[in-house]
């Protein structure tokens, strides 16, 4: 008898909606589990004077030997050694009230935690968000 997986899916705020990110800042989300990986989106919505250089939002990943949270939570200073680098959302531009749907990244299910960062625009602020479809299950028939 052949057995049928189901992937559950769920929607995860890393950055939420209408967040700003000001000129030359940098906007950290929490870390939040990853699950069975997922696909990661973001958007950025300019101004009415829109930024003289776009921003963009970079993804880190934790995987730790016992699966337990990383040492050192995204938002206490520098992502440090436990995080690594998966992925940059890029696609906005700068120009005035511009929206900016970002490309996505794929998550693969050997990243544990996800977190975000929106960083980059420069001469204005710029409203950011980013979210993870994640699957955090799977069931089996």
């Amino acid at each position: 008898m052949a057995t049928t997986s189901t992937p559950n899916k769920t929607r995860v705020n890393l950055i939420p909606r209408n967040t700003t990110n000001a000129a030359g800042g940098l906007t950290r989300s929490n870390a939040f589990p990853a699950g069975f990986g997922g696909r990661a989106k973001g958007r950025i919505i300019n101004g009415g004077t829109g930024p003289t250089i776009a921003g963009y939002i970079d993804l880190f990943g934790t995987s730790t030997a016992d699966g337990s949270a990383p040492s050192n939570p995204p938002g206490t200073g520098s992502i440090g050694d436990d995080w690594f680098f998966i992925g940059r959302l890029f696609g906005a531009g700068v120009a005035a009230n511009g929206r900016y749907d970002l490309q996505n990244v794929v998550v693969g299910p050997d990243v544990q935690y996800i977190c975000a960062e929106a960083n980059g625009n420069t001469g204005q602020s710029v409203t950011v968000e980013a979210w993870f479809d994640a699957v955090p299950s799977i069931t089996g028939t």
